[in-house]
């Protein structure tokens, strides 16, 4: 039986048993009884959406995973042909707009999931590398400002980069601050503190060697401390 059949299968069995549980709650309309049968109820819608949420996840987990392959493919010389065995693209710009299609069909089937919102991540980051960068902000904004504060703060960054590449500096100051703050798995203090100390390091170099020295001094024998270090050494 194939995977559709099954699935849908498994939805008709849902309806008729949910159907059955609210004619026989009908027909026995004593409060105790009828609210015990709504908390059965309830608790089979509940198992339903959990069993539909991760047959999503699982379906767009593999179209993410076709997409990244794209999103991820070798570049080759551009005086070299293609490789029948390999996928690879003569430029980043040209492998970011093959991947784009892939990444926003992913993302726009399954807003709700984990691997949905990833693929918008990244499909940011393509129209970013495509030269399409009001795509590429609408996009990353759309995941930043979604409940999943880890993949959230990785899109503030993206942004931040963005407006740094397009001349908006203060609105990158104010992202970098905010993750300094609000520190994410994603995006450790140390990491946003380096990206503002290196947009202040062609602006306000004392402000700059503030923030490496702060880093040096929190992180001691780390690779944020490493960095920061050499970035001392190239102010002037």
């Amino acid at each position: 039986m194939r995977s559709t059949q099954r699935h849908q299968l498994k939805e008709d069995q849902f309806a008729h048993t949910v159907t059955e549980q609210l004619q026989w709650a009908a027909e026995h309309r004593k409060p105790l009884v009828y609210g015990a049968v709504i908390a059965a109820v309830l608790v089979v819608v509940l198992l339903a959406g959990w069993y539909y949420m991760q047959s999503e996840e699982q379906q767009a987990a593999l179209a993410l995973s076709g997409a990244l392959r794209t999103y991820n493919a070798s570049l080759r010389p551009a005086d070299s042909p293609p490789s029948p065995e390999q996928e690879s693209y003569p430029s980043a710009a040209e492998r970011a707009k093959a991947a784009i299609p892939k990444l926003r069909q992913v993302a726009d089937k399954y807003p709700s999931v984990a691997s949905g919102r990833l693929a918008r991540y990244f499909l940011g980051l393509s129209l970013m590398e495509a030269g399409d960068n009001s795509g590429a902000e609408a996009q990353l904004q759309r995941v930043a400002g979604s409940g999943d504060k880890n993949l959230a703060s990785l899109a503030r960054m993206a942004l931040a980069a963005l407006y740094r590449q397009t001349g908006r500096d203060p609105q990158a100051i104010q992202i970098y601050k905010e993750l300094v703050e609000k520190p994410t798995d994603t995006v450790a203090k140390p990491a946003a503190q380096l990206e503002l100390a290196s947009l202040y390091a062609t602006k306000d170099s004392g402000e700059a060697r503030k923030l490496y020295e702060q880093v040096r001094l929190d992180n001691p024998n780390s690779a944020a401390a490493s960095i920061a270090t050499s970035k001392l050494a190239e102010l002037k």
